[in-house]
């Protein structure tokens, strides 16, 4: 036991000494995880930010145009600007501005726009209430009223968002429009259809005198009768939304976790080309002493640098103004978890340490294969955007199933039972890793 406790010693003063190393394992994921979660926070929270600013250029200068520029400051939280040096922009100007990046979003409404929306609405409301079963004919509908450009960075969701946000408006605004006029024409509707109905049985001298009818108003409510509400299942329940912090504090731990395959696959070949780990098989001390040593003592680094990124997402991200990290409520499994998780990522730097004949050779391919299994495992973009051929080649990825777990226990709210498909496969991943690295690690060093 002491023998082992000073094997674990040894590697660790070996890893302390390495600056860079240390820098690569603590400094690096947390940065990482710091940038992405507040950039997905920002996201996340709402299609539309106060981030994104709407040149607005009115040549209309009437009710639509004012209604319509309020009503997105208002209920969207875009950055509406509509006046440059104290004038109102005009259609160039605003072009202009989303060239010259001061804007994302150009809302041109154009000349007589209120006056053609009124002369529409009171066609349509004639051809809506008739007196006979011929309708009128309808009206041609003018196009381009309200036009919107896009500076070509914006695109999707952003973009998206923006057109149904400005469609949604203009529809309330035309609904306005309608219901005004048809209070208007609804009383001459019905007049006429009294006279209508009167000449043929009144005698002919008899004047037709139209009704004094009461004005017709509509009490629009505004308020949808159908909602459409957004939740999210748990175990077949309704529960809570995840967060930007329960997906990246997980996904860029791992990623730090497995980047340790630079400093051990570095530490190992320094040991090999010194002469050190050959001077330690000769002691009287089994291999496998020799090997779990290092084993445990990466294993607590790998724990270490978890403990440093749920304190990120705990008490630093929050003050930032992200959601605070929720761990689940399964405990035990987490703490499970995060140690197949570290023995995984030791066991494969081990192996690439021991496969490695030099140290740029072990650096480029543990730091490219890192890298790249992050990339598809959905560390840095989620699985779910990916094409098809993308998410099955995920399913081989160590540091896949390792994020799915721990989404698993903080968003699922899952235990043990739950992840138990995972914890097999990084297990089994771990005991090949090591199983390969033994069969070469100790091989080698008596050969050199």
């Amino acid at each position: 036991m002491i023998t082992w406790l000073a094997i674990v010693w040894k590697e660790l003063l070996q890893l302390g000494r390495d600056r860079a190393g240390l820098l690569v394992l603590f400094a690096m994921p947390a940065f990482l995880v710091l940038v992405v979660s507040l950039i997905q926070d920002n996201i996340l929270k709402s299609g539309l930010d106060s981030a994104i600013v709407v040149l607005v250029a009115d040549e209309d200068g009437g009710q639509v145009a004012e209604r319509l520029r309020d009503s997105l400051r208002e209920s969207t939280g875009l950055t509406i600007v509509d006046h440059q040096d104290g004038e109102p922009l005009t259609q160039a100007q605003a072009l202009a501005g989303l060239a010259d990046g001061d804007g994302q979003v150009a809302l041109l409404i154009a000349p007589g726009t209120t006056q053609r929306l009124e002369q529409a609405a009171t066609e349509m409301s004639q051809r809506t209430i008739t007196t006979g079963d011929e309708t009128a004919a309808a009206p041609p509908l003018a196009e381009n009223w309200v036009r919107l450009y896009f500076e070509p960075t914006v695109q999707g969701g952003f973009k998206a968002a923006v057109t149904q946000a400005v469609e949604r408006l203009a529809q309330g605004i035309e609904m306005d429009y309608r219901l005004a006029r048809m209070e208007t024409e609804l009383p001459a509707q019905v007049n006429q259809v009294i006279a209508t109905a009167l000449k043929d049985s009144l005698p002919p001298d008899m004047e037709i005198q139209p009704a004094d009818l009461p004005p017709v108003r509509f009490h629009w409510d505004k308020r949808p009768l159908l909602n459409v509400s957004t939740e999210y299942a748990v175990d077949g329940v309704a529960g809570g939304l995840p967060s930007s912090v329960q997906q990246n504090v997980p996904a860029w731990a791992l990623f730090g976790m497995f980047f340790i395959v630079v400093p051990l696959a570095g530490t190992m070949i320094r040991e090999r080309e010194q002469g050190t780990l050959r001077r330690l098989l000769v002691m009287p001390v089994p291999a496998a002493v020799l090997l779990l040593g290092k084993v445990a003592a990466y294993v607590l680094v790998c724990c270490g640098q978890f403990i440093v990124m749920l304190a990120i997402g705990r008490w630093v991200l929050p003050r930032l103004g992200t959601p605070v990290l929720e761990l689940g409520s399964a405990p035990g499994a987490l703490l499970g978890l995060v140690l197949v998780c570290a023995l995984a990522a030791t066991s494969y730097g081990i192996m690439v340490g021991a496969l490695a004949r030099t140290y740029e050779q072990a650096s480029m391919f543990g730091a490219v294969s890192v890298v790249i299994a992050a990339a598809v495992g959905g560390i840095m973009i989620p699985v779910y955007v990916m094409p098809s051929f993308m998410r099955t080649a995920s399913q081989i990825s160590p540091l896949a199933w390792g994020h799915e777990a721990f989404l698993t226990i903080f968003v699922r709210q899952g235990g043990v039972a739950e992840i138990g498909l995972q914890l097999s496969l990084l297990t089994a991943f771990a005991a090949v890793c090591l199983t390969i690295a033994s069969a070469m690690l100790f091989r080698r060093a008596l050969a050199d």
